[in-house]
């Protein structure tokens, strides 16, 4: 899909429709839609897909809209039949993202939610039985990078993922840039400790994530095969949203075990 990019040192151009490249395109420029990304992001984007030459997309779901560049680009690559955006900034589509919406008739198939927040489960379950009628085939988080809300945003969408469906959570890593000190607190502690919440997921609930691989610029997850219903309880489990003592440790069956085995061994001695 990616051999459509046509490339400048300014934009791209896929199937007659022109991306630019903010902090190179000049500012002012109307000739095409603004695309927060670059090409070692949309490099790697094309090494994954090309890991996963059957995967193809029915129903996705973005988290981030910033000007609409994201979204209109993933519906020109990947074609897919629902593509539907949020963003927690309270405001409307740009004009040039408007036309190009009108333009190619896509006021069915391309959706977006202003002044969502990617934390509010409610909200994104009822966005998601509103938009799709079938479980999402990906879903990309590109919006705080923040901790908590991508915690709860995954919490709420992993289980709506069809078997093999991917979830990918961009710039894992950008807590370690200046930009993001200067948008958050220091006690915003960024996505590193997520990772070890997806290791206790990966252990504590059996057949939910089927692979995790974290990339330089984005972790990617493919979902296992447990239903709808044991996704949602296992995450609430094993992310202490459950009440249920024996639940809060993932390891604790093991620990358990060890207890009664040295317990077993030392009365034997």
């Amino acid at each position: 899909m990616f051999e459509k990019l046509e490339w400048s040192d300014d934009r791209i151009v896929v199937n007659g429709v022109t991306f630019l490249f903010e902090g190179k395109a000049k500012r002012g420029s109307k000739d095409g839609i603004w695309l927060h990304k670059d090409r070692v992001l949309l490099d790697e984007y094309e090494r994954l897909f090309g890991d996963y030459p059957t995967f193809r997309v029915k129903n996705m779901l973005e988290l981030g809209i910033w000007k609409g560049g994201s979204i209109a680009l993933w519906m020109e690559l990947l074609q897919p039949a629902k593509c539907v955006a949020l963003d927690l900034t309270k405001r409307e589509d740009a004009p040039v993202f408007s036309r190009y919406v009108e333009e190619r008739g896509l006021g069915e198939r391309l959706k977006s939610y202003w002044g969502t927040d990617q934390a509010d489960s409610a909200r994104l379950i009822e966005i998601v039985e509103a938009e799709f009628d079938d479980p999402l085939d990906l879903v990309i988080d590109d919006a705080s990078h923040a901790y908590a809300p991508t915690r709860a945003s995954f919490s709420t969408l992993f289980p709506l993922l069809r078997e093999d469906g991917l979830y990918v959570i961009e710039d894992w890593a950008w807590h370690f840039a200046a930009e993001f000190r200067a948008d958050y607190p220091a006690s915003e502690p960024g996505l590193l400790p997520l990772m070890a919440d997806l290791a206790v997921l990966i252990v504590g609930v059996p057949g939910l994530i089927r692979r995790l691989e974290v990339r330089v610029p984005f972790i990617v997850l493919q979902r296992g095969s447990a239903s709808m219903e044991e996704a949602r309880r296992g995450v609430a489990a094993r992310w202490h949203e459950t009440p249920e003592p024996e639940l809060r440790d993932p390891w604790l069956p093991l620990r358990r075990i060890k207890r009664r085995v040295a317990g077993a061994i030392s009365r034997r001695q």
